[in-house]
């Protein structure tokens, strides 16, 4: 009984002490992708082919980690997931068109499909949206795509038959995802940021305008 009590408590231990290893791997990666950018051109194909978080696109190199790091399977998923993030937000940058736009015009570009269950997916997804707890977990948490999160229901399939197909699970994922990026948390502190910007261009324009019959008065 005392040796199975020490098997035990020495798995235990094992187990402990492999999540820790785990955890501060992680947190290095995070460290060492928090500053990664594409390049222009890198940017460019990954705006037109989605490239997933899987690219060798977000590979750590020797100039970025350590050489013993490179070959951890956890250190390389973890760096690979906040450098894909990294590109999301390098390619979703704000612009004045952004901050104006409301939600839905100025979402990232998505491929249009036409047909079959892509195309199906793709427009079971349009009423998709998270609620304010999930919305806030995800947007401080990164879930991929990949995340239950995003999976169709029965709720959600048109057609629950469509649940059993791969590619259209795989797409609902994919749009269900690519639009929750877009929700707002606070879309009403949006709107007052929307009309602060919308004031402020106006009071600015009477202000030109005035000082400019003035001058010719």
């Amino acid at each position: 009984m005392l040796i199975l009590f020490a098997v035990i408590a020495l798995a235990a231990n094992a187990k402990a002490q492999h999540t820790h290893q785990d955890s501060v791997r992680i947190k290095q990666a995070k460290k060492d992708a928090r500053h990664f950018k594409l390049k222009r051109s890198q940017l460019k194909r990954f705006n037109t082919e989605h490239l997933p978080a899987t690219s060798d696109y977000f590979s750590p190199t020797m100039k970025t980690s350590k050489p013993d790091l490179l070959k951890d399977s956890v250190y390389v998923q973890s760096y690979k997931t906040v450098a894909f993030y990294n590109a999301l937000h390098q390619s979703m940058a704000p612009s004045f068109h952004k901050i104006l736009a409301p939600p839905g015009l100025s979402d990232w570009q998505r491929p249009k499909y036409k047909s079959g269950s892509q195309a199906i997916a793709q427009k079971d997804a349009e009423k998709f949206s998270l609620g304010t707890d999930e919305l806030e977990k995800f947007k401080s948490r990164h879930y991929p795509n990949t995340s239950d999160y995003f999976k169709p229901t029965a709720k959600t399939a048109s057609d629950p038959a469509l649940l059993n197909d791969s590619l259209y699970v795989q797409t609902f994922r994919d749009e269900a995802f690519y639009k929750s990026l877009n929700q707002r948390v606070h879309p009403v502190g949006h709107s007052f940021i929307v009309l602060g910007i919308v004031v402020a261009g106006l009071i600015a324009v009477f202000a030109t305008l005035v000082a400019t019959a003035d001058v010719f008065r």
